[in-house]
């Protein structure tokens, strides 16, 4: 499949969905800064013996950010060789943020081109400008809406997820899909008039995490916000029977006493059953060995 068929969009959902995709140009580029700004390093495209230097000393899944001259003993780049901070440097996540960025890589020719497609001129400066041009920067602007949907659900502030051992890694899962998707690109960019897919099976395997994380941020966002508002609204004091009643779809003109704690009850019965729903489904991010390999 094409990725994307209409820059910012995500392409997989047809119909309604792909015209009411709610975010613009400048909103994926912005995702895709936010997703990869932190300097995350592809651990996977390490040496084995830095991979190790790095485990024993605590720096494993950490970033490596740029060097600063004002306070150089926080940088973790000084306790490796000048060839490990090289090599660190390389497999840290980076964009092209300009065209200019463009002439540093062997594939120059056909990246110009593609980027000639999509922007008039010489087009923006952005360190997300990437998620406008190449399918694989965005798949992980996409990703990162369902992670901030996910993270901005009710239930997420909750410790009802933690309580039922249904808290998604979230970082580690978008981490994940960020070193996959810029190891994929950069196979595209370090051949020298490469055009077409990279690797197809290791790109589905990336459009399923992605695909599980927005429907684990869209369960979130579904019912079980819904349910907790239900219990909230519940538990105030100064809310009268009659709107409880509305809320809940029950007979207004019954007039026994409402049963809140029944009512409580059967909305934790329900809500415990789709939390444990959803903690099998935070179990993918350690069941998907192809993705994080």
């Amino acid at each position: 499949m094409d990725w994307p068929k209409a820059p910012g969009r995500d392409s997989r959902h047809s119909g309604a969905f792909d015209i009411s995709w709610p975010y613009r140009d400048h909103h994926m580029m912005d995702f895709l800064a936010h997703a990869t700004g932190d300097a995350i390093v592809d651990e996977h495209a390490l040496s084995a013996e830095l991979a190790a230097k790095r485990r024993r000393r605590g720096h494993l899944h950490t970033p490596y950010p740029p060097f600063n001259w004002r306070h150089p003993a926080a940088h973790p780049g000084w306790r490796y060789t000048r060839s490990e901070r090289r090599a660190l440097r390389a497999a840290t996540i980076r964009w092209p943020a300009s065209r200019q960025d463009l002439a540093a890589y062997a594939n120059r020719d056909v990246l110009e081109a593609e980027w000639d497609t999509r922007f008039t001129g010489d087009g923006p400066v952005h360190a997300g400008a990437a998620a406008l041009v190449w399918r694989e920067p965005n798949a992980v602007a996409t990703a990162f809406t369902s992670a901030k949907s996910a993270r901005h659900s009710r239930l997420w502030n909750t410790d009802f997820l933690d309580a039922h051992n249904a808290r998604l890694d979230i970082d580690a899962v978008m981490a994940r899909i960020a070193t996959t998707a810029h190891r994929l690109w950069r196979t595209h960019t370090d051949t020298h008039l490469h055009l077409g897919a990279t690797d197809t099976n290791t790109w589905t395997s990336l459009l399923s995490t992605v695909d599980h994380l927005t429907d684990y941020a869209r369960a979130l966002n579904g019912r079980a916000d819904l349910l907790l508002a239900y219990r909230e609204v519940l538990r105030l004091e100064n809310v009268h029977d009659a709107t409880i009643r509305i809320e809940f779809g029950l007979p207004l003109d019954d007039t026994t006493p409402l049963n809140r704690n029944a009512l409580d009850l059967d909305l934790n019965i329900e809500l415990t059953a789709l939390v444990s729903r959803l903690a099998r489904s935070a179990l993918f991010g350690e069941q998907d060995a192809t993705v994080s390999g």
